[in-house]
């Protein structure tokens, strides 16, 4: 449950930080978290081989983000960018290029191993 004096101190914290601070890009909110289910797909394959992480909730979170959510998120995220490319209008303020580059890089094992 959440007082009231600890609103308040939100409140008041959020009034004297920039807004910019509490408002992350949607562009770039959508490639961190393909980035992170691309990370966990690493680990679903890597687990393939070898059973690093115990039975139990991280063990199945980490193979159904790596084994569904990563092919979709990282197939819409590759071409969102690819549509504002083409369009003129990716900034270099939206998403930081290494992040651009990495969820490209792991597209092409993704799609490897998808239709392979």
């Amino acid at each position: 449950m959440v007082f009231y004096a600890e609103l308040l101190i939100f409140e008041h914290n959020r009034s004297t930080t920039p807004p910019s601070y509490y408002h992350m890009n949607t562009f770039s909110f959508w490639h961190k978290l393909a980035f992170i289910a691309n990370c966990c797909w690493l680990l679903a394959w890597a687990m393939k081989y070898k059973a690093f992480l115990p039975d139990g909730h991280i063990r199945s979170t980490v193979l159904v983000t790596g084994l569904v959510l990563a092919y979709g998120l990282n197939v819409l995220a590759n071409a969102w960018t690819l549509v504002l490319f083409l369009g003129g209008r990716l900034s270099a303020s939206e998403a930081p290029r290494w992040l651009l580059v990495l969820n490209f890089l792991f597209l092409l094992p993704q799609f490897y191993l998808f239709f392979i």
